[in-house]
């Protein structure tokens, strides 16, 4: 029988300071098993037989150096790894007959105490998420060293991805290490569907496409250029000022939703905007209370939602639905009487309801009892009466 060992590394600080080797980066890394942030580094037995296994330790650095440890008991070691770029540690267990060893590679990423990596993502310039990375995180490595937020499409746009330059020209690869403080930008690409074309001259093809919500109609056109207007359909509201229309890509100036375009060549016309969406309730023996508003509000607030369902008095059973658009989206959004979305990808629905607490369906017992008093009196008033004739 073999002696199955599973090791448990704990990484924690201790104050000092060094920078990564680059070979550190190189990539042999893929073989390593975990990223410390700090500077030292734990290893333990996990096992709670100590007193019958013979645990010990070997520590070397990238270079296949031996490294000195502290032995802090007979089952935990700790590894100053201030300067050194990878540590290696080979747990070995030995019980009567029996061995077996494993061993466990960490890159110490030099945090010191109180020392702070911040990573804020960004959509539409509002901070949506924010992980702090301290001396005391470790990542397995090929794991998320942070989460991304999770955008769900909107209409109109699809999510592309998130990246940490404002151009939105490099993507962000959570599976790093993060050792500044960071901005992430969320990339949307508008999907605006065909508006049907427009041909000028006989030669030039003006094509339009729009994003639902948004329409145009045209009001003249020449050999060599096209005026149209732009109008909002009802039903649908867009946040002011966001409505942009370009021409082969650069962005054309309106006045009063009126715009003229120049064609010297084919032109695809792009009509979008910043949509936003409205919030609608369907209660039923319930109150909801929205986090920064005084009654619950009738757009989806920039900031996102975040509400609590509470049930009347004499009510329970509270049952509470999301929609966007018609999709449910309870499962991504209710957590008990709460309802957090973090953005909108539709029109939103909230429909919550609570029922009459049970009674009791049988004969009412107070009923009863009444009637049992009432003809105890008149007993009580008849014999009464009745005690002079008794007498006689």
């Amino acid at each position: 029988m073999n002696l199955k060992i599973t090791l448990s590394f704990i990484m924690v600080l201790i104050i000092t300071s060094g920078l990564v080797p680059t070979s550190v980066y190189s990539e042999s890394t893929e073989d390593v098993d975990f990223y410390c942030y700090g500077n030292t580094v734990y290893g333990q037995y996990p096992g709670t037989d100590l007193d019958e296994v013979n645990v010990t330790w070997d520590v070397e650095d990238e270079y296949g150096r031996v490294v000195t440890f502290n032995a802090l008991n007979e089952g935990k070691i700790a590894v100053d790894a201030s300067n050194l770029g990878l540590v290696v540690i080979t747990q070995h267990i030995s019980k009567n007959s029996e061995y077996d060893s494993e061993t466990m590679r960490v890159i110490p990423l030099h945090l010191n105490v109180g020392e702070e990596v911040i990573v804020k993502f960004i959509d539409d310039n509002d901070v949506i998420s924010t992980t702090i990375l301290r001396s005391t995180t470790v990542v397995r490595f090929g794991d998320n060293h942070v989460e991304c937020p999770n955008l769900p499409d909107r209409i109109g746009e699809t999510f592309m991805g998130w990246f940490i330059d404002e151009d939105l020209t490099i993507p962000f690869d959570p599976k790093k290490p993060i050792l500044e403080d960071t901005n992430v930008y969320s990339k949307w690409m508008t999907t605006a569907q065909s508006g049907g074309s427009v041909v000028l001259g006989n030669d030039k093809i003006v094509t339009f496409h729009t994003v639902p919500g948004l329409d145009y109609s045209v009001i003249e056109k020449g050999d060599d250029s096209i005026t149209f207007g732009v109008s909002i359909e009802n039903g649908y509201i867009f946040k002011d000022g966001s409505v942009t229309v370009t021409a082969n890509g650069a962005i054309v100036d309106g006045d009063d939703g009126s715009y003229k375009v120049t064609c010297l060549t084919d032109t695809d016309i792009m009509i979008t905007g910043n949509r936003l969406y409205t919030m609608a309730y369907n209660l039923s023996n319930v109150s909801i209370s929205v986090n920064g508003f005084e009654e619950p509000p009738d757009l989806f607030p920039e900031g996102g939602f975040n509400a609590i369902v509470s049930v009347m008095d004499d009510y329970e059973g509270l049952r509470i639905s999301v929609y966007s658009d018609g999709r449910d989206i309870t499962s991504m959004c209710v957590d008990g009487e709460s309802i957090n979305i973090l953005s909108s990808s539709g029109n939103i629905l909230i429909v919550a309801s609570a029922f009459p607490m049970d009674s009791d369906d049988g004969f009412p017992w107070w009923i009863i009892v009444v009637a049992i008093l009432i003809v105890g009196i008149i007993a009580f008033l008849i014999a009464r009466n009745r005690e002079p004739e008794d007498l006689e």
